[in-house]
């Protein structure tokens, strides 16, 4: 499984180690922050959905975030303008090259989400016949979930400081309010009434 390192430090760091802690998350989604405090942890990082990537006996943690702001974050951090993002998320690639740069107008009135978010979630949300430990938790809730993380991983606690997210989508206009709910609305109904923490267990 590829694991977001970045440096060849990191990496040079890290090897030979076997990474059977999986931090999975389609970005917006504190990764930066996880990886922080996980990266001596023989813990992979990476935004992949490709569900056959983790062996049997791991433990993966999925992070999912409320998609109205992950997109803000997106265009924010300059995600629309170019496709790196939509590529390391495996999303449609071709479609985004299309319409790119984009801003987040021209993204969301264009009714299609090439990062395919809802999509990601899905495929480790939905996959139930797996040989490996998965837990889900919001990122919205990692300051208050953090302990339940750790247990998961059988891990000690960690000490942190937690950083409020800057993207907000109640500040958006009436326009571009209905526009991301056409979009991310479906997806959003789900993430809202799901727990902030849970485990689904090995088959």
């Amino acid at each position: 499984m590829w694991c977001q390192w970045g440096s060849s430090r990191d990496r040079a760091r890290h090897w030979g180690k076997t990474m059977r802690n999986h931090f999975i998350g389609p970005g917006g989604c504190g990764m930066h922050f996880m990886r922080s405090l996980f990266e001596d942890e023989a813990s992979c990082f990476t935004h992949t959905r490709r569900i056959d990537s983790v062996q049997k006996g791991d433990k993966v943690l999925y992070i999912f975030v409320d998609p109205y702001n992950a997109v803000l974050s997106y265009d924010r951090r300059g995600f629309l303008k170019q496709s790196h993002h939509v590529r390391n998320i495996e999303g449609d690639i071709e479609g985004f090259n299309q319409g790119s740069p984009w801003d987040l107008s021209k993204f969301l009135s264009n009714g299609t989400d090439f990062f395919l978010l809802y999509d990601h979630f899905n495929r480790w949300y939905m996959h139930h016949e797996r040989e490996y430990e998965i837990a889900f938790v919001k990122y919205e809730s990692l300051s208050t979930s953090m302990d339940s993380v750790c247990e998961f991983f059988g891990l000690p606690h960690k000490q942190f400081s937690y950083k409020a997210r800057n993207s907000d989508w109640n500040n958006l206009d009436e326009q571009e309010l209905a526009m991301l709910q056409s979009m991310y609305g479906d997806y959003h109904k789900v993430w809202s009434e799901l727990p902030d923490f849970f485990i689904h267990k090995s088959s």
